[in-house]
C-alpha cells in the first residue's frame, strides 16, 4: 500500500509538472502575440454590394486569419437602403456582437446609433470624412467607433487633374458627378473644386439623387468638359460599368482615386486599396478585441500609399499613349 501511495504521489508532482510547463508554453504564446481560443463574433454591414467595398471586407478577413483571430462574421448587405443599414446594426446589438465592422458612411453612422447606449466598438471603413459624418471628434476620437479613412488629398486630386489635363484641355473643364444625398459625396465635390480653381480649371459639377439621372447627367458632362473625375460615391459605384462606358463614348478622360472603377473602364486611378484598407481595419480589431485597447485610444487613421492603375482597352479607345501616364510601378489592367 505504502508503495501505491508514493507512485500516486509520484504521478501527481509529474501531472502537475507537465500542466505548469504547458501553461508555461501558452503564456510565451501569448506574449508573441496569438490569441486564445474564444471565437470572436462580429457582424459586418456593408450599404451595398460593389468592388471597392468588397474589397475593403476581403482584406478584412483576410487579415483576422493572419493574426490568428478565431471569428464568426455575420455579413449583411443593406442594398442601398438607409433604412436596412440601421435595422442590420440594432439586430448585431441585440444578438450580443461583439464588433461591429461598417463599410461606408451610412453603414458606419447607423452602426454609430445602434451601438450608443451598450457602447459595441465599431471599426469603419470606406469613409471619408468621420468627422463632418458625425461619427469622430475633431481629434478623430470616439469612445466606441474608430476606423480608416479612403480620404483622398489635395495632393493625389491635383495629380489626378494633371493627368487629365495632360491628356486632353480642350475646353479646359473637368467634371464630376454626385449623389446630392451623400455627405462624403459632397465634400469630395468641394475638394475637387477647390483643386482644380488652383490649377486654372473650371469643374461642371452634376449632383444626381437616383440610377434614372445618369444618362442626363453624362450628357451634360460629355458636352461641357473634357474629363470626369469619379469619386467615391456609392450611387455612382454601383453603375460604374455603364458610367464608364458612356464617358468613352463621349471622348471623356476618366480620373480618379479608387482602383476598382479602373476595372470596370475607367482610364487611369491613382489612389488607395480598398483591401488594404481592409486590412488596417482588422489590425484595429485585434488592438480592441485582443489586447483590449480602450476605442478612444485609437484615433481613426488613413491610408498613405498610392497605387497606379491605367486601363489599356480604355487607353486605345481614346488614342491615350499609356507611357506617357504610367511609371516603373503602374499595373496595367
Amino acid at each position: 500500500m505504502k508503495k501505491s501511495a508514493r507512485n500516486s504521489k509520484r504521478l501527481s508532482v509529474l501531472a502537475l509538472a507537465t500542466a505548469l510547463a504547458l501553461s508555461g508554453c501558452a503564456s510565451s504564446q501569448s506574449s508573441q502575440g496569438e490569441t486564445s481560443e474564444e471565437v470572436i463574433k462580429i457582424g459586418a454591414t456593408q450599404i451595398m454590394d460593389h468592388p471597392s467595398l468588397n474589397m475593403a471586407r476581403e482584406g478584412f478577413e483576410e487579415r483576422l486569419t493572419e493574426l490568428g483571430i478565431k471569428y464568426e462574421m455575420d455579413y449583411q448587405n443593406a442594398g442601398g437602403d438607409l433604412g436596412n443599414s440601421q435595422i442590420i446594426t440594432e439586430k448585431f446589438i441585440a444578438d450580443k456582437y461583439q464588433m461591429i465592422y461598417a463599410i461606408s458612411t451610412p453603414s458606419a453612422q447607423a452602426a454609430q446609433n445602434a451601438a450608443k447606449d451598450s457602447k459595441t466598438p465599431v471599426v469603419f471603413t470606406a469613409v471619408t470624412d468621420a468627422v463632418s459624418a458625425g461619427l469622430v471628434d475633431e481629434n478623430s476620437k470616439s469612445e466606441y467607433i474608430t476606423g480608416v479613412l479612403d480620404a483622398t488629398s489635395d495632393e493625389n486630386v491635383k495629380e489626378l487633374l494633371e493627368v487629365a489635363r495632360s491628356i486632353k484641355n480642350d475646353k479646359k473643364a473637368t467634371s464630376v458627378i454626385y449623389n446630392t444625398g451623400e455627405a462624403n459625396s459632397i465634400a469630395q465635390v468641394e475638394q475637387i473644386k477647390k483643386v482644380a480653381s488652383e490649377i486654372g480649371l473650371e469643374v461642371v459639377e452634376v449632383g444626381i439623387s437616383a440610377l434614372t439621372d445618369i444618362d442626363q447627367a453624362m450628357e451634360m458632362v460629355g458636352s461641357k468638359a473634357d474629363s470626369l473625375f469619379l469619386i467615391s460615391d456609392n450611387l455612382l459605384a454601383s453603375s460604374m460599368d455603364m458610367v464608364a462606358q458612356k464617358a468613352n463614348a463621349k471622348g471623356l478622360v476618366t480620373v480618379t482615386p479608387i482602383a476598382s472603377f479602373v476595372e470596370s473602364g475607367a482610364l487611369i486611378s491613382i489612389g488607395i486599396d480598398y483591401k488594404q484598407l481592409g486590412m488596417d481595419a482588422a489590425d484595429m480589431a485585434k488592438q480592441i478585441l485582443v489586447d483590449k485597447v480602450a476605442v478612444s485610444d485609437i484615433p481613426v487613421s488613413e491610408s498613405l500609399t498610392l497605387y497606379t492603375y491605367i486601363n489599356k482597352a480604355t487607353a486605345e479607345k481614346l488614342s491615350v499613349d499609356i507611357d506617357k501616364i504610367s511609371t516603373d510601378t503602374s499595373k496595367i489592367i
